[in-house]
């Protein structure tokens, strides 16, 4: 499994803006239900910073077709103090206790 994060910084006002559309798209990928994908998203403590994780089986990212993803990255043009920045990462390990 090919496993990247995804990270950029939104002006503040836009960041609420920001996370209902990332939480419409995530209904939307639940809903679309791809058993080769697991995505996840997080919004940081200063309020403007977000990251995503995205695991896929074969490195190719289904969801980008999706109209709630389509939506939030056009308005995102324009909106973004930094990034976005992609970095595939391999997991060294986890502790789940």
């Amino acid at each position: 499994m090919r496993k990247f994060l995804i990270r950029y910084s939104v002006n503040p006002n836009w960041a609420d803006e920001n996370e209902r559309l990332i939480a419409a798209f995530l209904k939307e990928l639940e809903n679309v239900a791809t058993p080769q994908l697991r995505y996840s998203a997080a919004r940081l403590e200063n309020g403007n910073d977000f990251f995503h994780i995205v695991e896929t089986d074969n490195g190719h990212l289904p969801f980008s077709s999706l109209p709630s993803y389509q939506f939030r990255a056009s308005l995102a043009e324009g909106k973004m103090i930094s990034g976005p920045f992609l970095r595939e990462f391999r997991e060294i390990g986890a502790y789940k206790g």
